[in-house]
């Protein structure tokens, strides 16, 4: 039996049996009434018992309310939705799904709108557009066409993260700061550190909360070979590790030292070696690293004022430690497209992979002859408050176009759609479908919490391709530079620094022009 819901049912069961047996003794007051001595008045005294604490859901969380109104409903008025299309039904899925199919979160999906359906009184129109990286620009020409032409097409939209921060200062879309007759930002499903972060002016023009389950599926991740790790590092327990906070960019150098070997002989380096980690180029690689070891490159100042980091030692230090992990040796190597190093780590030929969750749910690790586990990125050094991690730029952004006909109709319907994803959707998917369905042992579910616990996104990441590509300086300074990359910053940041001041300077100067 599953060892979670084992528990949740005892759990459950016992929770019954403590109420059974409150009203059988009649409790349910906070105080006790008791006879006194010698026949005289009844003493009534203060109960010897805890207070009670918050009712939880059946996964142990505290049940919060939404603050909608009960009587909410808007006479089966329509909701056009602008959702990306993918063949894998990835990105869809933060927004529908279409038919009950038996697959645990689509059907959770599908049950959510079909709730929201019923208690807005609303109906659901779904568009999709071609939404990858390669051809985003054709779903941008729908969102602009939709917006000039005043045809109302769509009311709310997803976009791709890299991609679609950019057309924010187009002014298509409503700050959503200004819907809080129904949207309530400090809810729990509501991630406050995207809420934070991505607020420029009081105007906030995309969200990111429990709805989101690309944020979840797309948040990057350390695979390893757990018989691999056992058989080259047999001294090494890396969920303890973990654990005890030293999971470290440092220490995990070391555990590649010496761990490439030439498997066919030839005396190359190439695909049908060993090696120590293996990745993709040059994003996963490098944004991942400069993510987990928590550098910006664009911070707010004690005013809340967007500047550029004045840190360049910080920035130095972790481009000097991300270089020696891919370049001091021949024990990482980066593929150009994800299929050759995820199949080089299935063959058996790599200790350690680095790519997005989902993977943990696909055939090419769930058919791994060897077992595997998940870890969470290194941190910078052992002082580093948590384990931190990004979602590759892929997942979904989600606007509220300006020109939809009743904001407050879909601010309501977004607000329920986060809501009902925590309380149903969110912990099936986290909880079941990758804590226990895909992770291959309970201690790698434990990880996945630290992944969870520690993602966070990046001002200046998010909004790169409106910044002259200061979100990336770190990408690029590696993949220019290679091993030599930390002694190249000074003179990079030199000659960039003015040019990032000003996109940073114009880009808050069309946010503050917004509504004027």
């Amino acid at each position: 039996m599953n060892i979670r819901k084992f528990a949740v049912s005892a759990m459950a069961f016992l929770l019954a049996a403590m109420t059974l047996a409150s009203c059988s003794s009649g409790a349910g007051s906070s105080t006790d009434t008791t006879a006194a001595p010698n026949g005289g008045n009844a003493v009534t005294t203060a109960a010897d018992t805890e207070p009670a604490g918050p009712t939880l859901d059946k996964w142990g969380r505290e049940i919060i309310s939404d603050d909608l109104p009960a009587d909410l409903n808007f006479g089966s008025k329509e909701v056009k939705i602008l959702a990306r299309e993918d063949t894998k039904f990835r990105w869809q899925l933060d927004f529908y799904a279409p038919e009950i199919t038996g697959e645990m979160v689509k059907d959770a999906v599908y049950e959510r709108n079909a709730r929201i359906e019923e208690r807005l009184g609303v109906k659901f129109v779904i568009t999709e557009g071609p939404g990858s990286y390669t051809n985003f620009s054709q779903y941008a020409d729908m969102i602009t066409k939709a917006y000039q032409s005043g045809s109302h097409d769509y009311d709310m939209v997803g976009t791709y993260s890299l991609y679609g921060a950019q057309y924010a200062t187009q002014g298509y879309f409503y700050n959503i700061n200004d819907l809080g007759k129904y949207i309530n930002l400090d809810k729990v499903w509501w991630n406050q550190n995207f809420k934070d972060e991505l607020t420029v002016d009081n105007k906030l023009y995309f969200v990111v909360g429990d709805v989101n389950l690309t944020a979840l599926s797309r948040m990057l991740t350390l695979f390893y070979n757990k018989e691999e790790v056992e058989k080259r590092l047999p001294n090494v327990d890396l969920y303890a590790t973990v654990n005890d906070g030293k999971w470290t960019l440092d220490y995990m150098t070391e555990l590649l030292a010496d761990s490439y070997a030439d498997l066919n002989g030839d005396t190359a380096k190439n695909d049908g070696d060993f090696f120590g980690l293996v990745t993709t180029k040059p994003s996963e690689a490098f944004d991942s690293f400069a993510a987990s070891t928590h550098f910006q490159m664009i911070v707010r100042d004690n005013e809340g004022n967007f500047v550029l980091n004045a840190d360049t030692e910080s920035l130095v230090n972790r481009i000097d430690k991300i270089a020696k992990l891919y370049y001091s040796d021949e024990n990482a190597v980066m593929f150009d497209t994800i299929d050759n190093s995820l199949n080089r780590f299935a063959n058996g030929q790599a200790l350690f992979t680095l790519y997005t969750l989902d993977k943990a749910g696909e055939d090419i690790l769930r058919n791994m002859t060897q077992s595997y586990g998940v870890l969470p990125l290194p941190k910078y050094d052992e002082a580093q408050d948590m384990y931190r991690t990004i979602p590759q730029d892929a997942f979904n952004l989600i606007s509220i176009m300006g020109d939809t006909e009743d904001p407050d109709m879909i601010a309501a319907v977004l607000e329920l759609m986060c809501a009902e994803s925590y309380k149903e959707v969110v912990p099936l998917y986290y909880e079941e479908a990758l804590k226990y369905k895909y992770m291959p042992d309970e201690d790698s579910g434990k990880m996945i919490d630290y992944l969870r616990d520690g993602l966070t996104f990046d001002f200046a990441t998010i909004n790169t391709l409106s910044l002259q590509s200061a979100g990336h300086f770190v990408r690029s300074t590696l993949n220019d530079h290679g091993i030599d990359a930390a002694s190249r910053v000074s003179s990079s940041m030199a000659m960039r620094q003015k040019i990032f001041k000003k996109a940073l300077e114009q880009f808050v100067a069309k946010y503050e022009a917004i509504g004027q």
